[in-house]
């Protein structure tokens, strides 16, 4: 796992960040295997990219649930906030994740690339997502 926090959870996590990018840890027929880390900014530019992971699981001992915003950088984190806080972009995620049958995965990760200017998100991409099977 990616995250000690994560481990003690009751899922088994599909997303991990490592150094090289972001890997599926268990891609499907069709699915990438990885998400290569964004290449370090040109020097004429002002912009970074990064990504967010967005995970929620069941929390410890099934109490609750637990919402863990993490990214290659502390844009990447912001742009996690962003999501569930600006209700035009909730929404583009929200219709991205929605199962065939117009309910919402009850457990999930959605990966987001993350475009940003001094450490702030000016720009936030759906990539991908992946339900979450509970342990």
């Amino acid at each position: 796992s990616s995250n000690p926090q994560l481990q003690a959870l009751p899922l088994k996590e599909e997303l991990a960040i490592e150094p090289s990018g972001i890997r599926n840890l268990h891609p499907t027929a069709g699915e990438p295997e990885s998400f290569a880390a964004p290449r370090p900014r040109a020097a004429n530019s002002t912009v970074d990219e990064s990504y967010a992971l967005i995970t929620n699981t069941p929390g410890l001992n099934g109490k609750g649930d637990v919402l863990y915003l993490s990214g290659t950088s502390a844009s990447g984190t912001t742009a996690g906030v962003e999501v569930f806080t600006d209700a035009p972009l909730a929404r583009g995620i929200v219709q991205k994740i929605r199962k065939a049958d117009g309910t919402l995965p009850r457990y999930y990760q959605i990966l987001l690339k993350v475009r940003s200017m001094d450490e702030m998100p000016i720009d936030i991409s759906y990539l991908f997502h992946k339900e979450l099977a509970v342990r």
